[in-house]
């Protein structure tokens, strides 16, 4: 793709929070990097985005616009059937088992970012960004718990929490907050959309593609 950009051209390449991976102590900023390792579950996911990273800095080194932006947790209408990120899950769940049964007490911390937010940010660093990575995520914190209850309010369905016997999700984040100064600093401030008005619609959204 760098091959084919046009001269003058900007380039960039959507990375992922999780090179964070490892760190403990958020909000994560982008001078900071994780330090999972090639047997962590989600390993071929991560050494990817590095090395699509390491790629686009290269191509700096030679004079190309390319930057990296580092997404976490963008959430909204648009996704199909069977999607298994955990918003998703848990929607598809309320709708076909009229329950939500979480795989662990849900403890975790999420921070969510509404598409459109996302999408404004990722335009923005595309066509202006001077830095090599940013940070794109939300502002709307929550446990994967609290995530739950109030999908199960939206659909008028129980939330089932487990006992403290089992596990969560292997190679799962524990916290995912990114610390968004860089982003905003230098395209002003974001008026996010919060997470109940983003659930809204994608609730409205999942409602129609289960509607048969």
């Amino acid at each position: 793709m760098l091959e084919k950009l046009h001269p003058g051209g900007h380039f960039l390449f959507i990375s992922t929070s999780e090179l964070y991976s490892g760190l403990n102590s958020s909000p994560f900023n982008e001078d900071q990097i994780g330090c999972s390792n090639t047997n962590h579950p989600r390993s071929c996911y991560i050494e990817a985005k590095r090395c699509g990273e390491a790629i686009c800095h290269a191509a700096r080194q030679a004079g190309v616009d390319a930057k990296s932006a580092r997404l976490c947790l963008a959430y909204g209408p648009g996704t199909l059937v069977g999607d298994k990120r955990v918003i998703y899950s848990f929607i598809e769940r309320g709708l076909r088992e009229k329950k939500i049964q979480l795989l662990d007490q849900g403890n975790a911390r999420r921070t969510y970012c509404y598409i459109s937010d996302a999408a404004y940010m990722l335009w923005r660093i595309l066509l202006e960004g001077t830095e090599a990575i940013y940070n794109v995520g939300g502002v709307s914190t929550t446990t994967v718990a609290d995530l739950a209850r109030l999908i199960g309010r939206s659909l008028d369905v129980p939330v089932i929490i487990p006992d403290q016997t089992q596990t969560g999700l292997a190679g799962a984040p524990f916290d995912t907050e990114l610390d968004l100064t860089r982003v905003q600093k230098q395209f002003g401030p974001i008026r996010f959309i919060d997470l109940p008005t983003g659930l809204a619609t994608t609730v409205d959204w999942q409602r129609s593609l289960y509607a048969d």
